[in-house]
Formats: C-alpha cells, sequence, structure tokens
C-alpha cells in the first residue's frame, strides 16, 4: 500500500492561487500552518507540525475583491501583528473560518480585533454580517481551562463584542462524559454564548455516533437549552 500524501511540495504549496479557475471573488490560503497544540482528535500537528509562517497576505489575495479567508489553525500563535497590520492598511474584509485560539487571546489581540470590527473589515465565512468570530472548547473542561474561555471571551465584551459576534464550536463524544460535556456547553450559555455542537464521529463508512450525544446536540442546536434543561429534555 502506498503511503498516504499529507502534505504538497514546497514549491507547489507556494506557489500563488490562480483564480481565474475558480469563480470565487474573495482569496483564500494559510498566512501560517500548523498549530502549538496536540489535540489527540486533531490531524493538524500530524500533518503541518508546529507552527511555522506559511504565505504572506498580499500572496493570497483575489483580484477580484478585497475579501480573504485565512484558514490558519492558529492565527495568534503565529507572527500576527504585522499580519493584522496590513490586513488594516490594505482595508481588507477577512475571515477567520478554522476559528482562532481563545486560550491565546489577550488585551492586544482584543483590541486588534476590535479595531477591524470597528472598521467594517471583520466579517463571517460567508461575507454576509459583519463580527463573525469563530473559537471552539473541544477538550474536556478544568478549572485552567474555564478560566482560560472565561477570560478570553471577557476580553472581547469589554472591548465592544457581544455573545452573538462569538461562534464557539464544542465537540462531544471523544474522551469525555455527559456531565462534562453539560459543564462546557454551561458555562457557554451563561455566558450568553450559542454554541455550535459537533458529535464526534468515528472514522469510517457508519455512522456510530451516540443517541444521546445526538440529543444533546438538538437541545442546544434548537435553543431547547433556553428554557428546558438537558435532564428534563425528551427528543421528539
Amino acid at each position: 500500500m502506498l503511503p498516504t500524501v499529507t502534505a504538497l511540495p514546497s514549491d507547489v504549496d507556494a506557489m500563488p492561487n490562480d483564480y481565474d479557475l475558480f469563480s470565487v471573488d474573495f482569496g483564500i490560503g494559510y498566512s501560517s500552518r500548523g498549530c502549538i497544540r496536540h489535540c489527540t482528535f486533531c490531524p493538524v500537528p500530524k500533518i503541518e507540525g508546529g507552527i511555522h509562517e506559511a504565505s504572506a497576505i498580499a500572496d493570497l489575495l483575489n483580484p477580484r475583491s478585497n475579501r480573504l479567508l485565512l484558514l490558519d489553525n492558529n492565527f495568534f500563535a503565529s507572527d500576527w501583528r504585522p499580519k493584522i497590520a496590513e490586513i488594516r492598511a490594505r482595508n481588507l474584509h477577512v475571515c477567520w473560518p478554522q476559528g482562532l485560539d481563545i486560550r491565546l487571546l489577550d488585551e492586544d489581540q482584543a483590541h486588534a480585533l476590535a479595531d477591524l470590527h470597528a472598521r467594517r473589515q471583520l466579517w463571517n465565512q460567508r461575507f454576509t454580517r459583519r463580527g463573525g468570530l469563530h473559537f471552539a472548547w473541544d477538550n474536556p473542561a478544568t478549572a485552567a481551562t474555564t478560566l482560560e474561555v472565561r477570560r478570553g471571551v471577557e476580553q472581547l465584551f469589554k472591548v465592544g463584542f457581544g455573545p452573538n459576534d462569538l461562534i464557539f464550536y464544542v465537540l462531544i463524544g471523544f474522551r469525555s462524559c455527559v456531565a462534562e460535556e453539560l459543564e462546557r456547553l454551561g458555562e457557554l450559555h451563561r455566558l450568553g454564548i450559542q454554541p455550535k455542537v459537533m458529535v464526534y464521529r468515528d472514522e469510517g463508512e457508519t455512522d456510530r455516533r451516540d443517541p444521546v450525544r445526538m440529543d444533546i446536540q438538538h437541545w442546544n442546536d434548537g435553543h431547547v437549552w433556553r428554557s428546558v434543561g438537558f435532564e428534563s429534555y425528551r427528543r421528539t
């Protein structure tokens, strides 16, 4: 069996996007590759390694517009300051659909994001709504990680973001119990945030997602949690 190719040759990966091949009016790509985290469920460190710079912002732009999807897996772990300065200077409309790391978020980063938001440069991934910031809380909650998440969210609230500006993906059903998963969701609910639950699915053709976790997803994503606790919830 031939080995699975997990990375492009460096000369191919460095080639600029040929936007004439696609009917998209936005730029897309990585300003950095890799991640500083080693989450068990995530293949990024295995495929891309540790954090390292990839492409200049200017090399990712589509001549059709000033819109840019940055696919970095951990943007704020990279050399982010000059990139933010270039995004600001070029008046780019930018989105990080892969998510930003709430555990790294500090006052400087929060103010940088708020400045882009005030300049109407921060958008969701379809460029239909301003202000959508993506985060994730996938690992089980501990006192330390809960504090990191709460502190990062409060930093964003302090500089002017609201709960509806923050999108949190929450992985459940992977090396965690139901009580702990509800604890993570409850913490985000108390912060006024509507999480997006992702139920872990094993690799393969057969869907083995746990029915209880599917109920949690339905209870959360349907906003039922606002009126009924999960212990009293019965899916119809």
